[in-house]
């Protein structure tokens, strides 16, 4: 999981990992988390699959989007939470 590059890395990291302890918990799936230094960074890491989940801005989000990397982003997110609410559905 890439989150947005942020002032402060640590605070940033403290939250993104405690995400991806829930995300872990909830979809099977081991989530670690990374916080790149700029937003291109973060894009190139969506587009060469080095990352599969990314907390996108908009203009990034477009120009991800519009480069065509690993298919459509927004569709990722949505599969992923589907995959979530089904197994907390299952854990009910």
């Amino acid at each position: 999981m890439t989150l947005v590059p942020y002032a402060n890395t640590q605070e940033l990291m403290a939250g993104g990992e405690a995400i991806a302890a829930k995300l872990t918990v909830l979809t099977g799936y081991v989530i670690t988390t990374s916080a790149p230094t700029n937003y291109a960074a973060l894009v190139e890491a969506m587009g060469s699959g080095n990352a599969q989940i990314g907390w996108l801005p908009t203009v990034p989000y477009i120009v991800a989007y519009g480069h065509r990397w690993s298919g459509d982003p927004a569709q990722r997110c949505r599969s992923l939470y589907l995959r979530v609410h089904r197994q907390r559905q299952q854990d009910r």
